[in-house]
């Protein structure tokens, strides 16, 4: 048996009340994604783009569900840690995804699964992992607003600039998922009916194809969702005007990570800012990258 799985990204997006609970807001993205190749074998080894983190999740699978370890993960490509694109969890996730079938005799409950792996219950990286597109995902980890947002064409196509600078040494491994979790905590500071206009607009304008209306939802959300952090970020950033100056709708820094985000409408134009960035910033600078919506989640593939 030998398995093959592809799992997108998801950009954490913010904290809004959705029918009266809080939630988690993320959407999917084709790239930068993880590409991981498994097959059984007698002892567990896991190699590629953050094997170390994949190891530490595994044996948490192993503990958790009372199982041997062993299988052998080839992370051929692997979403870059600390930078906000849900690296800890789509991880984490991939990981119980992939070895599941090695143990045919064993069941395992998939929703027991973010709990065997120390993930919050409310990690919208769960149903971005599921389903794609743009979900809301409130405390217990139920879908409140789900929307795909699909590619029409070229000419009309939502992409998301990601720009993915170096992280420093000495960060922890659940980086992002540390920075969440003091999102949480500080959500008092949220101003419920803001963010929860913001979040709706967001949704709706998803539906309703109106990119501006998205773009302005998503700056709202961003800004409600970490006001001090909003205000630092548009106080000293070198990045966030080179995208606001070469034409993005709406930029930000992520709010669990060191990546930044920005969306723009059409191809050309996705291009032509792409190309002003990596002129600025230098081919060994932060590396910059234009993806659209995934709508399919995760996707495996297997091999007898």
């Amino acid at each position: 048996m030998k398995i093959h799985l592809q799992v997108p990204a998801c950009l954490f997006l913010g904290l809004a009340p959705i029918d009266g609970e809080w939630c988690e807001i993320g959407v999917a993205l084709q790239g930068p994604r993880i590409d991981l190749t498994a097959h059984p074998a007698y002892e567990f080894i896991a190699s590629g783009g953050r094997a170390d983190w994949t190891n530490e999740q595994a044996q948490r699978f192993f503990a958790h569900y009372n199982l041997q370890p062993s299988g052998e993960l080839e992370i051929e490509s692997g979403l870059p840690a600390a930078m906000g694109y849900g690296s800890d969890a789509m991880h984490s996730l991939a990981v119980a995804q992939v070895l599941s079938p090695f143990y045919g005799s064993v069941t395992i409950d998939p929703d027991t699964i973010p709990d065997a792996l120390n993930l919050p219950t409310h990690a919208c990286e769960v149903q971005a992992y599921q389903n794609g597109g743009l979900v809301a995902v409130d405390g217990t980890g139920r879908l409140r607003r789900h929307v795909l947002i699909d590619f029409i064409d070229d000419d009309n196509a939502w992409v998301w600039i990601l720009v993915m600078p170096m992280p420093p040494d000495g960060l922890p491994e659940d980086y992002e998922l540390q920075q969440r979790r003091t999102l949480w905590q500080a959500k008092a500071n949220i101003n419920r009916e803001a963010a929860f206009a913001a979040a709706n607009q967001l949704f709706n304008a998803a539906e309703r194809r109106e990119f501006d209306a998205f773009a302005q939802a998503l700056a709202k959300l961003r800004a409600e969702s970490a006001p001090a952090q909003s205000q630092a970020d548009a106080d000293d950033d070198p990045i966030l005007p080179l995208l606001q100056a070469n034409g993005a709708a709406m930029q930000a820094r992520a709010l669990s990570g060191l990546g930044y985000y920005s969306i723009i409408h059409g191809g050309d134009d996705s291009r032509a800012i792409r190309q002003a960035l990596v002129k600025a910033l230098g081919y060994f600078g932060p590396e910059v990258m234009g993806v659209i919506c995934d709508n399919d989640g995760a996707t495996m593939k297997v091999q007898n």
